[in-house]
């Protein structure tokens, strides 16, 4: 399978479609009622959640691309098995003959990373923060100085991975690393 892309769009975003009256520019929530029959609809889960499967009624529609439908963009709805008035909406574009499954079960992967986000709070780092290379190094050297600092040599820290080195050498790597740390890093 080749690589795709999926992109959550508001409900106003417009979109071209063909209808049996021709080509047409819509915002994409009118697609439903202008395409769409309770048949089209899907139930499918997307991800396994804390309560149990996340599942939801999803359907897609062919939109298209520079004006002509090549089979490889669609527009993805999901409604709120509940709720039916709650949907949300995606542009997909993706390799031909992708089924609706799979599309489903690559939305339901974004939830997991949204998890490791989640669990980077517990450390320290709000979501906006873990987001960027610059933002997570400076916290990366904020929480090492903290863990590290501390000029004798049987500190907390090394004591607490002494247990964890495989080796006796990776225990004397720790010290070295420290005993590096507080005589040329903290000075500075």
């Amino acid at each position: 399978m080749g690589r795709g892309v999926l992109v959550a769009v508001a409900c106003n975003e417009p979109v071209g479609i063909q209808t049996a009256l021709g080509r047409q520019w819509v915002e994409v929530r009118q697609v439903e009622a202008l395409l769409l029959q309770e048949q089209d609809w899907q139930r499918l889960s997307m991800s396994e959640g804390t309560k149990g499967p996340r599942t939801f009624d999803w359907a897609c529609v062919p939109i298209l691309h520079r004006w002509q439908d090549d089979g490889r963009h669609w527009l993805l709805i999901r409604r709120n098995v509940d709720k039916p008035s709650l949907k949300a909406y995606y542009f997909v574009f993706g390799p031909l003959q992708t089924t609706l499954e799979e599309i489903v079960h690559a939305i339901g992967a974004r939830w997991r990373v949204e998890e490791v986000f989640e669990g980077t709070k517990a450390m320290g780092l709000d979501q906006y923060e873990v987001r960027t290379w610059t933002s997570w190094f400076a916290h990366f050297w904020t929480q090492f100085s903290h863990l590290w600092y501390s000029p004798d040599d049987d500190s907390p820290i090394i004591e607490r991975h002494k247990n964890n080195c495989f080796t006796e050498e990776c225990f004397h790597s720790l010290r070295a690393l420290k005993a590096f740390y507080v005589k040329i890093v903290i000075p500075l």
